[in-house]
């Protein structure tokens, strides 16, 4: 196992440096952008003139290219320097001004001078809070940056309760089978997915990226432990409890997706949290 003592974020970003270059060749990358994207979007009123947006563990900005048109301005953030060379060289490249959208590599703390004190209507984070080594900290960071009414909207695995005991035995194995791209309320939805959506209910694919998987072998959680210490995602009551401990309002989250990977059950979610107003 890996020790609690280890660095997530070193190994993160040295993990997606190396894969910076070819990251949108990877399996099924364009369309969780796309599902991800999405159900981004249904969770709030995007303004094109007004609305200001940070995506967090950005990447090369798959996500944020989605969003772009929804919004006033984008600010990508990211660990890796790969990634955030990548996200810049794809919007120079469609003539996008950096004032509108562009990414900047660091490691937030939830300061006043970071990100030269800005904050923002949307935080959003897609498919990585499972690479993160504290989702309470990670909320809590995230939340600073956080506009009063302001929403925090995050993407991820929803581990599936359903699983009976021995199938429980199996998952331990193989969990990184669902692989690794990177008043209160509740609403899980139950309905399959038609074929507007990017990601067909049979079998949810989330990319692998280690770079260590060879096609048709099935990844085991060594493969990915060094870089992703909740493999198989989160319960609803521990991403509920990081929002509320936030201190985030209105906590909902839903299921956009369910479906199965390697014969067991797999679900995509989507979180919101809103700061309380001044």
């Amino acid at each position: 196992m890996t020790s609690h003592n280890h660095d997530y974020e070193a190994a993160n970003a040295s993990h997606f440096d190396r894969l910076s270059e070819k990251f949108e060749l990877l399996p099924s990358t364009n369309e969780l952008a796309r599902y991800n994207s999405k159900a981004i979007l249904g969770m709030y009123p995007f303004d094109d003139e007004h609305t200001d947006v940070m995506d967090f563990a950005c990447g090369i900005g798959m996500v944020s290219q989605r969003l772009a048109s929804h919004c006033r301005s984008i600010i990508g953030v990211d660990v890796s320097q790969g990634m955030v060379t990548a996200f810049n060289k794809r919007v120079d490249n469609q003539g996008i001004p950096p004032e509108e959208m562009h990414a900047v590599c660091t490691r937030l703390r939830g300061t006043d001078d970071e990100l030269e004190g800005r904050r923002f209507d949307v935080v959003v984070c897609a498919m990585s809070y499972h690479h993160f080594s504290s989702t309470v900290e990670t909320t809590r960071v995230l939340a600073c940056f956080l506009k009063p009414g302001g929403a925090l909207i995050v993407t991820d695995l929803l581990k599936d309760s359903n699983i009976d005991a021995s199938a429980r035995g199996w998952a331990k194995e193989h969990e990184c089978a669902y692989g690794h791209n990177h008043g209160t309320s509740h609403d899980h939805t139950t309905g399959t997915l038609d074929h507007s959506h990017a990601i067909e209910p049979k079998d949810i694919s989330v990319t692998d990226t280690s770079g260590s998987v060879r096609p048709n072998e099935s990844p085991t959680v060594k493969t990915f432990d060094h870089f992703v210490p909740h493999i198989g995602g989160f319960i609803e009551e521990d991403v509920r409890a990081a929002f509320e401990g936030a201190g985030l309002r209105g906590f909902l989250l839903k299921s956009i997706a369910k479906g199965k990977a390697h014969g067991l059950p797999a679900q995509l979610f989507v979180a919101k949290g809103t700061k309380p107003q001044a």
